[in-house]
C-alpha cells in the first residue's frame, strides 16, 4: 500500500517528465541535497525517502539522520541525499509533501500526548484521515506518541447509534457483533443505554459530545465496570480536562484531519566536478513505470539513523550479471564455491524453464526478486541485510543456510501455506519434525529453524524463506531461540536436495485451496489452538490461550477473562518463553 501510494504520487507529479528540469539541467550533473527543519517539529515520514528514490532511480546514497518521532529544532538536518541532479529536483516536491504532511500529524500527536501526560489517559487517533494516506498518517500519529484506534472498518467493531437502531437495541447489537470475533466498543447516549450495555457485558464504552463535567459524572456512574472513551469536540484547549474526568481514552480527529504541514525545505548543492558523461536515454526512468525493474538495488530495509543506503538502480532484471553497486558488496551472480554450495546445475535441471538467479553475497533476496516473473527464484549464499517480520534482521551466515526468495501469485493464507511447505520439506529431507508458530516461524526442538516473510510488490507476492541448515552454533544473543537442522539432526544436511524438495512443496501447498491450508496448518501447529501464549501487540503484551484460526488465517486468542481477541499481526511466544 505505501509503495503504491508513493508510486502514484510520483506519477501524478512527474507525469511524462519534468520538462523544466530536462530543459535546464544537464543529464550528467551530480548534486547533493539536504532536508532541513525550518521550525520546531516532530518528524515523520523519513522512511518514505528510501521508497521515493528507489522507485525513481538515479540516487547513489541516502543518509537518514533522525528517527520518526524525534523532536527537531529549526535548522536540524533530517536527511541527506546524493545522486543525479535531475532526480533530486524531480523528487523534491513529492518528498517534501510527504515529510511536511506526516511531520504535521506527528507534531500534532505529540502535542496531544504531552497535554495528557500524568493523567493515565491515552489519546487515540481516528479514521478521519486523508484518503489513500491512512496507513502513513496513522504511523505518523503513533510516532508522535498517540495510540492508533482501529485501522478501518475491518479490524474492530464500533457500534454507534445507527447500528443500534438497525439492530433493534443495544443488547441485540452486542449479541450480533460477538459473532465477528473482534474487539467490541459501543456508543451509549442515555443512562438506559448504559445500563443495557453493561448488562450485555460491554467492556469498552464510547461517550460522545459531553462536556468535561458531564463526562466526569458518567465515568463516576460506570465505576470501572468498562473502559471509557470520550470523543467529540476534543482539541488541545480541552483535552486535559477530558482526561482528568477519569476517561481511559480520548479520541481526537483533529490530529489527522486538521494537522498543518510543517515547514521543511530541501537545499540542493552541486558537487565539485559534478558533470559526468551523459547517460544513455534508456537509463532515464519514466514516471509511467518508476522503479519497476530495480531488481539489483542493494538496499533492503527502511533507512535507519546514520545508515547510508545505496540506491543505484538497474534498468532491467538480471539475466547474467547485475551492474555492481557503488559500495563494497558484490551483488553480481556468480558460481563461487562455498562449503555448502547449492548445486545450481542440479537445481536448473530439476526446474527447466524457471528463472533461477544466484548471488554469492547479497543484501536481500527479496529486493532482488522484485520485478522478476512468477516462479523466479533468487538465491544467495549470504545475506548482509536479510529481513524478518516487523523490520527484524535475519541472521544469514555465509554458506550455512538456504536463503532465497521466489515470486508467487498472491493467494489467501499464503504465509501459512509456505510454512507447511517448509515443514514438509524439512521432514522429508532430514527426518526432523517441525512445529509451526503462527504465522511464519518453523520450529525444531522449541527453537526457530526457519522463517518466512511475504511482501506484495506490483501485484506479485515476493516470498522470502530462510532456513538454518548447517550452522554449528549461533551468536550468544540468538542461541536461546535459534537452531539449525545440523544441530537438531546431528549431521550435515545437503542443501541442494533440501531446496529441491522445498520448491516442489511450495508449488504444491500454494496450489491448495485456503480451507485445505487452514485445516493442515491447524493440524501441524501446536500454536493454532489450545496453547498458552503471549502476543506482542502495539498496545503491549497480551496473554491467553490460542483458540483456532479464522477463515482469513488470523489467530484467535482467548484471554484469561474469557473474551476473544483477533490477532492479525503480532509476535507470538509460548507462555514463559
Amino acid at each position: 500500500m505505501i509503495d503504491e501510494t508513493v508510486r502514484w504520487a510520483l506519477r501524478e507529479d512527474i507525469g511524462a517528465g519534468d520538462v523544466t528540469t530536462r530543459a535546464c539541467v544537464p543529464a550528467g550533473l551530480r548534486a547533493r541535497g539536504r532536508f532541513l527543519a525550518r521550525e520546531p517539529l516532530v518528524v515523520a515520514g523519513l522512511d518514505l525517502l528510501e521508497v521515493i528514490y528507489r522507485e525513481r532511480g538515479g540516487v547513489d546514497n541516502l543518509t537518514v539522520l533522525k528517527r520518526d518521532g524525534d523532536r527537531c529544532a529549526a535548522g536540524d538536518v533530517l536527511a541527506t541525499v546524493r545522486g543525479r541532479a535531475r532526480t533530486l529536483l524531480e523528487c523534491e516536491r513529492v518528498a517534501l509533501n510527504f515529510l511536511q504532511r506526516l511531520s504535521g500529524v506527528a507534531t500534532a500527536a505529540r502535542a496531544f500526548a504531552d497535554a495528557v501526560e500524568g493523567t493515565g489517559c491515552r489519546v487515540l487517533d481516528t479514521r478521519k484521515t486523508t484518503p489513500g494516506l491512512r496507513q502513513m498518517e496513522k504511523r505518523a500519529a503513533a510516532a508522535g506518541g498517540v495510540t492508533n484506534h482501529r485501522m478501518g472498518l475491518f479490524d474492530a467493531v464500533l457500534i454507534k447509534n445507527n447500528h443500534i437502531a438497525a439492530a433493534g437495541g443495544v443488547r441485540q447489537a452486542m449479541e450480533s457483533a460477538r459473532g465477528a470475533g473482534l474487539p467490541i466498543e459501543i456508543e451509549v447516549r442515555t443512562w438506559e443505554e448504559l445500563s443495557e450495555a453493561l448488562g450485555a457485558g460491554a467492556d469498552h464504552l464510547l461517550l460522545d459530545n459531553l462536556t468535561p463535567e458531564e463526562a466526569r459524572e458518567w465515568v463516576r456512574e460506570i465505576g470501572g465496570r468498562a473502559k471509557v472513551e470520550l470523543s467529540g469536540g476534543i482539541d488541545l484547549s480541552n483535552v486535559r480536562a477530558y482526561a482528568e474526568a477519569g476517561a481511559d481514552f480520548v479520541s481526537a480527529g483533529t490530529i489527522t484531519h486538521s494537522a498543518r504541514a510543517m515547514d521543511i525545505s530541501f537545499r540542493l548543492e552541486l558537487e565539485e566536478s559534478a558533470i559526468q558523461p551523459q547517460e544513455s536515454a534508456s537509463a532515464e526512468p519514466s514516471a509511467a513505470d518508476p522503479g519497476r525493474n530495480a531488481v539489483c538495488d542493494p538496499s533492503s530495509a527502511p533507512a535507519v539513523v546514520g545508515q547510508v543506503v545505496n540506491l543505484r538502480r538497474a534498468v532491467s532484471p538480471p539475466s547474467g550479471a547485475c551492474p555492481p553497486p557503488a559500495g563494497p558488496v558484490d551483488n553480481r551472480p556468480q558460481d563461487d564455491i562455498l562449503p555448502h554450495k547449492i548445486d545450481l546445475g542440479q537445481l536448473r535441471r530439476e526446474f527447466p524453464g524457471r528463472t533461477i538467479v544466484h548471488y554469492p553475497t547479497l543484501d536481500s533476496t527479496m529486493r532482488a526478486a522484485a520485478g522478476l516473473r512468477t516462479g523466479a527464484v533468487v538465491l544467495a549464499d549470504e545475506q548482509t541485510a536479510g529481513q524478518g517480520r516487523h523490520g527484524r534482521v535475519w541472521h544469514s551466515e555465509a554458506g550455512a543456510g538456504i536463503y532465497f526468495s521466489t515470486v508467487l501469485k498472491p493467494t489467501p493464507v499464503l504465509t501459512l501455506a509456505l510454512g507447511l511447505a517448509a515443514a514438509e520439506a524439512i521432514a522429508q529431507s532430514t527426518g526432523v519434525a517441525c512445529d509451526l508458530r503462527w504465522p511464519n516461524d518453523v520450529m525444531a526442538g522449541g527453537k526457530k529453524v526457519a522463517g518466512i516473510l511475504v511482501q506484495l510488490v506490483d501485484g506479485a507476492a515476493i516470498a522470502g524463506i530462510g532456513i538454518n541448515v548447517n550452522q554449528p552454533s549461533f551468536p550468544a544473543e540468538l542461541a536461546a531461540e535459534a537452531t539449525s537442522l545440523r544441530m537438531t539432526a546431528g549431521r550435515e544436511i545437503p542443501p541442494t536436495d533440501l531446496l529441491i524438495v522445498l520448491l516442489h512443496a511450495v508449488d504444491a501447498f500454494t496450489a491448495e485451496p485456503p480451507e485445505t491450508v487452514l485445516r493442515l496448518f491447524a493440524r501441524a501447529s501446536s500454536y493454532a489452538a489450545g496453547r498458552r501464549v503471549t502476543v506482542e501487540l502495539p498496545d503491549g503484551a497480551v496473554a491467553g490461550t490460542t483458540a483456532g484460526l479464522t477463515s482469513e488465517g488470523f489467530l484467535i486468542l482467548r484471554k484469561d477473562d474469557g473474551t476473544d481477541t483477533l490477532v492479525i499481526a503480532g509476535g507470538v511466544r509460548a507462555a514463559g518463553a
